[in-house]
This record gives structure tokens, C-alpha cells and sequence, in this order.
């Protein structure tokens, strides 16, 4: 693996409130068969086109770090290149131990964790 150029760090803002990834739908569309589909999110073509224009040349190999910043007014990504061995590898998905984490911090039950207001 070549070693990270913290040159290669990328960074965008989207506009507007960002929306989180529909649910998977399903539909049966009258004598056809049921089908699965997840609906387009609120934003998420505005996200895909600051992607697109943000991408590297080159593909960044290995770790990276991503810090996100969401308000009313868009969300503020960047992504940053790591080290090899500066990384978790291994347990759940990600995005999953993110939610876990911001559902302790938003919780309603327990205003000893509510870090952060809900709905944010």
C-alpha cells in the first residue's frame, strides 16, 4: 500500500438540510410480480453531483478518516487519508456504530445522555 499524501484529503460542502437514506419499498405493479426498490433521498442528487466534483485523479487507497458536519445549512464533509494501522477493521458496519452512538446521544429516556437535542 503507498504510504497516504495528506495533499489527497477531500473535502465539499451540499447546501441545503441533508436528508437521511430512504427505507427499502415494496411495490407490485398490477399483474407484475413484487419488486424492492429504495426511494432516492432528500438531497441525495445534490450530495452525488459534490461528490463528483470533489474526486481525486487517483482513487485514495487504504484507511481514511471521515468527519462530517451537518446543520440547517448543508453538510461539510471531509475525508482524510490514514496511515496503515491507524484503523478499525473489523466488528459492525460503520454507519451502524454511528447511529448507535447518536441514538445514546439524542436520548429521550435518559437526560443524562441527552447530549444532543433530537432531530438533529
Amino acid at each position: 500500500m503507498k504510504t497516504p499524501d495528506p495533499t489527497n484529503t477531500i473535502s465539499f460542502f451540499v447546501p441545503g438540510p441533508p436528508g437521511a437514506k430512504p427505507r427499502p419499498r415494496r411495490a407490485a405493479p398490477r399483474g407484475g410480480s413484487l419488486r424492492t426498490y429504495t426511494p432516492r433521498a432528500r438531497g441525495q442528487d445534490a450530495l452525488e453531483l459534490a461528490i463528483a466534483k470533489a474526486r481525486p485523479k487517483e482513487p485514495i487507497e487504504g484507511p481514511v478518516k471521515l468527519i462530517l458536519s451537518a446543520t440547517n445549512k448543508g453538510l461539510t464533509v471531509e475525508i482524510v487519508p490514514l496511515e496503515a494501522g491507524d484503523y478499525w477493521d473489523g466488528g459492525p458496519d460503520l454507519d451502524n456504530v454511528v447511529k448507535l452512538i447518536m441514538d445514546c446521544c439524542q436520548s429521550k429516556k435518559d437526560r443524562r445522555t441527552g447530549l444532543i437535542a433530537p432531530g438533529i
